[in-house]
């Protein structure tokens, strides 16, 4: 591709042009990354990553707040037993190649979620 996607530990993701003279097109913000590696994904027109606040992000590439953010939750949902857990984080994130618009996310705790972008 034309473009690279770079994750730091300050809670930025960054893309870069890399076409010859291209350079810094967009720094994107709203997830926490300060210690742990949290995932990053890209599609044709979104970055994904996971946060350090149990949510995984996506962000439009032309835009630098998250287009949408979906929270892991500790606990039974089935039974209603929902709690959040400052210790967990969303860790791996995936663009499903099949299913252009389909999203999946992992925890530190490994729980896997399957989202739609609708």
């Amino acid at each position: 591709g034309t473009e690279i996607v770079s994750a730091s530990t300050d809670s930025s993701l960054k893309l870069w042009s890399a076409q010859p003279g291209g350079g810094l097109t967009c720094t994107y913000g709203g997830h926490r990354n300060e210690k742990n590696f949290v995932g990053l994904a890209t599609s044709s027109n979104y970055v994904s990553c996971g946060s350090e606040d149990n949510c995984v992000y996506t962000y439009y590439k032309a835009v630098s707040s998250p287009l949408i953010a979906y929270s892991f939750s500790s606990g039974n949902p089935i039974a209603g037993e929902e709690a959040e857990d400052a210790n967990q984080f969303v860790s791996s994130v995936c663009w499903c190649p099949k299913y252009p618009s389909t999203l999946l996310a992992a925890n530190s705790q490994g729980i896997i979620k399957v989202l739609e972008l609708c």
